[in-house]
């Protein structure tokens, strides 16, 4: 069939009824498609590519930018508006998190910057009201490296992730937590093993230490 856009498609019913739309050229999933986009993007940019090949759309990749920035951007979150330098843009990746949804039995881990205030408040709405590990002001990229380490060791410890990139079944969450302990983290800036219970009123917060 071919889509409103005038792509060429042939979509799963199961995935439409998901919510992944028909086209995967418009979703932003038709990897060649985005890879394409990307580049010419970069080209614009007067950016250049530093990974030896293409990644995918939902996967890192280290670019210079024109002002001679090293970053690391989403494809996918360039293409949302997210920006392809976080230096530039002014944002920094400083802060690694791990939140759990005790309900659903599912663990998310992430990045964010600053508080992480805004990111922990929107994961809290979506059911994940328990944080495992807040790690704020982290220097350089080892919020990233450190976000890219844990899904690299579930990869080879064989899980895999149920939804996105980062939410995984809580059964990992002792594999999780023991390599967030353990990082080469300058200064030992590991933030405190505490577990935050973030309560229905997102202006209240309560803390409640644990042995973990």
């Amino acid at each position: 069939m071919m889509c409103a856009s005038g792509h060429e498609c042939s979509p799963r019913p199961t995935s439409v009824q998901r919510g992944q739309g028909i086209c995967e050229t418009c979703a932003g999933r038709d990897t060649k498609v985005a890879e394409e986009w990307f580049r010419a993007l970069l080209a614009e940019a007067g950016a250049v590519l530093l990974e030896p090949e293409w990644l995918g759309a939902r996967v890192r990749h280290r670019v210079r930018c024109a002002a001679g920035h090293i970053s690391t951007p989403l494809p996918n979150g360039v293409q949302q508006g997210n920006g392809l330098c976080r230096h530039c843009t002014g944002k920094t990746w400083d802060a690694f998190y791990v939140v759990v949804n005790n309900d659903a039995e599912l663990l998310k881990f992430g990045i964010t910057h600053g508080s992480g205030r805004i990111r922990l408040n929107d994961h809290r709405r979506d059911g994940f009201v328990t944080v495992r590990r807040f790690l704020p002001a982290l220097p350089g990229d080892i919020a990233q490296n450190l976000e890219r380490d844990v899904r690299s060791t579930l990869c080879l410890a064989g899980e895999v992730p149920v939804r996105g990139r980062e939410y995984y079944p809580d059964r990992v969450t002792a594999l999780v937590l023991d390599i967030v302990e353990h990082y080469p983290i300058p200064g030992n800036a590991k933030g405190h093993p505490s577990e935050l219970e973030l309560v229905a009123d997102p202006h209240r917060r309560t803390r409640q230490m644990t042995g973990l």
